[in-house]
Parts: structure tokens; sequence; C-alpha cells
């Protein structure tokens, strides 16, 4: 349903994972720019075209080359999620795959939450899990992620930190945080 790509604050395709996604996204084209020009765009629009490392933001693909259609995983929805500015060592910032994970959890839920109008189950934990009950405002629930390692490429953070961290925020991001948060 969705891949992540662990880009860069400018949405630029063309290195690393994202040049592998930008090939296999290229459509009838066959522009390896064509999925950077529709990320920028989205990008554009959300964040003035600067996308601060840490966040996510879910960009669904072009009718061209989304779902059973279009590509051979089902892919609607690709997760831009900045580990760096622009190609950079970033091993030094001890929180951003947990930030970048968090982001990507929160913004999961929020989509499947106008996917399907749904919201906190009654216990009051997040749920990723599908219902199954179809689409609202023709937007798909993502119940499938597939995502590499945040940062550890160019970035330089080790594939064991960079797990703790992705297993720390997804820990957190079910627990929940309490209702009024205080130091």
């Amino acid at each position: 349903d969705c891949i992540v790509s662990p880009a860069n604050s400018f949405g630029i395709m063309d290195g690393g994972f994202d040049l592998v996604l930008s090939r296999a996204f290229q459509g009838r084209s066959a522009d390896v720019y064509a999925l950077t020009d529709h990320v920028q765009a989205t990008l554009g629009t959300r964040w003035g075209g600067f996308a601060p490392a840490g966040t996510c933001t879910l960009v669904p693909l072009p009718a061209g080359v989304s779902g059973r259609e279009g590509n051979k995983w089902g892919t609607h929805t690709l997760a831009v999620l900045p580990t760096m500015k622009e190609p950079e060592w970033v091993g030094w910032n001890r929180e951003l795959v947990y930030n970048g994970m968090w982001s990507l959890l929160c913004e999961i839920g929020r989509w499947n939450e106008e996917a399907e109008g749904a919201g906190r189950d009654p216990g009051g934990s997040r749920c990723l899990e599908a219902k199954r009950e179809g689409e609202k405002n023709g937007q798909e629930r993502i119940e499938r992620v597939v995502m590499t390692g945040l940062g550890t490429g160019t970035g330089g953070v080790s594939a064991a930190r960079c797990g703790r961290q992705m297993v720390l925020a997804v820990k957190h991001y079910l627990q929940g945080l309490p209702e009024k948060v205080r130091w």
C-alpha cells in the first residue's frame, strides 16, 4: 500500500533507494524525474518546497503508476520521510530516526482515519489494523508499509541504532500518551 522514501528535504529522488523508486514509478513517460516532480509538487503545497528532516508527507501516487494496475506491488501511496536536508552524514542526530518513525505512524493513522472515518478504539490505543469497511473520499487505507532503515545509507546511522529507535517509536505510539502530559 505504501513505500517509505528516506528522502532529502527537497524531494529530489535521484539517489540510493529513492532512485530505485523513481525508476519503478516513472510510468509510461520513462522520465526518471517524473516521481521527483510529483513529490516536489506535493512538498511545495504542504511545506513550501522544503520538508524538514523527521517529518512525513504521504503522497498519493499518480494514477498511471498507482495500485495493482500501475505497479507490481499494488502501492498507492509514497511516504516521503526526509532524513536529511541534502545528502550528508546525520549519525550525530540521536532523535532523527525516532522522530521520523513517529511522524510516519501519525500520518498513517491520520490517513486511515480520513479513509474510513474511524479514530481511536474504545480502549484509547491507536489502531493501525484495517477494518476493511471500504473507502471514504476515494482514499484507500494504508495497511502494508515497506521501508528501509532511516538514515542508514549516506546518513551513517547504524542499522542497530536505527532498528532500536524505530521499534521504540512504534512501542510509544501504540502505548499512546497520557491525556495530560506534564514534566
